[in-house]
């Protein structure tokens, strides 16, 4: 951003004058293709903490001559907590809205001795940013200039649940979804998003006995994980076992331990470490699939049942995979 001078040339010493005469700047985020009359406002839902970290907290009142430059390290759309205050898991409770197309704009900070110093303007402003948040009504409204734009969509990894012989390495299908405003679909623009069999949580469901393992690693395509590229096994000895025994398996996309649903339920045992991409972990596809808060993708591993062709046989077999006694 320059600041300019009435004939729209670069005043040079801008950023040589008190702080009490230099406008700051403010970025906004509103969601393009809103409905008329509602609001579009998302600046709430952006985490600029990153930004802060890399130019400082005063980078909006730092002016370098007759410039302020916008720091260019990622930024965070975060979700709507479902349940205020909630404590369940670590993460909370989050709900599916959107998919947005958010827009970034930069607008003046409101200057409190405007008589004095003059009311800085932008020189182009396309953006209308009403003063409420998406789904509500307003009509107070004020104008930005836009500088990027980026697609926001709630998503999740989703983990089928499986069963197959014992002693036998089981694929467990794996994709990435988001929620297109009505139903969650498969995320076919996701070529990105990780998944690694050595990083997993897992809890015995009928055996105490049986430990097992996850295995294999790579990212999706088109949202999918290619078919066997993440399997599951049980330890050995433990195919042994005289019957069926099932293993809930947890890919750790963040570091957490998941919570038992039942007091009465069998530990959770976790491998330390947690699924890396590019350095850091995946929060933003955790879901509450549980009903006990934002958890890791997990899936039921049902040893001891053959299966044949897993796309055909299965459908025949009702309740293979409910929890064994």
């Amino acid at each position: 951003m320059q600041a300019q001078n009435q004939q729209q040339e670069p005043t040079y010493n801008y950023g040589y004058f008190a702080d009490a005469y230099k406008v700051g700047i403010q970025v906004v985020a509103a969601a393009q293709q809103t409905p008329d009359g509602k609001g579009n406002n998302l600046t709430e839902r952006v985490d600029f903490s990153e930004w802060d970290r890399v130019a400082g907290h005063n980078w909006r009142r730092n002016w370098q001559q007759e410039a302020i430059t916008v720091p260019t390290a990622p930024l965070l759309f975060t979700r709507l907590n479902a349940m205020q205050g909630a404590t369940v898991s670590a993460f909370g409770s989050t709900q599916p809205d959107g998919p947005y197309r958010v827009a970034l704009g930069i607008a003046p900070q409101e200057v409190e001795n405007c008589a004095q110093m003059g009311c800085p303007e932008l020189y182009t402003r396309d953006m209308t940013v009403f003063n409420c948040t998406v789904g509500t009504a307003c009509e107070s409204t004020f104008r930005a200039q836009s500088f990027a734009t980026f697609s926001a969509r709630y998503g999740r990894m989703v983990m089928d649940d499986t069963a197959g012989r014992s002693g036998q390495a089981l694929a467990i299908p794996l994709r990435v979804e988001y929620w297109n405003g009505e139903a969650f679909t498969v995320h076919e623009a996701d070529h990105v998003s990780v998944f690694d069999g050595e990083y997993f949580c897992q809890q015995p469901l009928s055996d105490p006995a049986v430990r097992g393992k996850t295995l294999g690693n790579g990212e999706v395509m088109q949202g999918q994980a290619a078919s066997g590229a993440l399997n599951a096994q049980q330890d050995a000895g433990s195919d042994d076992r005289p019957h069926r025994a099932q293993i809930r398996f947890w890919q750790k996309l963040v570091d957490n331990a998941p919570s038992a649903n039942h007091d009465a339920d069998l530990p959770i045992y976790c491998q330390s470490g947690t699924v890396d991409r590019e350095g850091g972990t995946q929060p933003w596809l955790l879901y509450n699939w549980r009903k006990q808060g934002d958890e890791n993708p997990s899936a039921v591993v049902t040893f001891g049942t053959y299966r044949g062709n897993d796309r055909v046989i299965y459908r025949g077999e009702k309740g293979m995979n409910f929890r064994l006694p």
